[in-house]
């Protein structure tokens, strides 16, 4: 895991380069367990669920109005919870 969790930052660190090392560290951390737990492909009609995968389901924008890395994470797994009825709040930062 420490692997996936080390990539999962680095490639945050490109698409989120606003985000802080901690918020970065914690949210592929999460991104990373998500993963293993397999939940997402029983709910995803997807050959693959990757690490691609959820840094894309990040709502990435510019301007003043830019969410923090961890409130676009838990907003994507607050619509996952709502829409599969599953235990995506567990994977949520804080």
């Amino acid at each position: 895991m420490e692997n996936c969790v080390e990539r999962t930052r680095a490639r945050l660190e490109d698409e989120e380069p606003g985000s802080t090392s901690r918020q970065r560290q914690v949210v592929a951390r999460e991104m990373c367990r998500l993963l293993e737990s397999r939940i997402l492909d029983s709910d995803l009609d997807r050959d693959t669920v990757d690490i691609d995968y959820l840094v894309g389901r990040l709502d990435v924008r510019d301007g003043d109005d830019n969410p923090s890395l961890q409130e676009k994470w838990n907003n994507w797994l607050g619509q996952m919870n709502y829409l599969y009825d599953g235990d995506y709040a567990r994977y949520q930062t804080h």
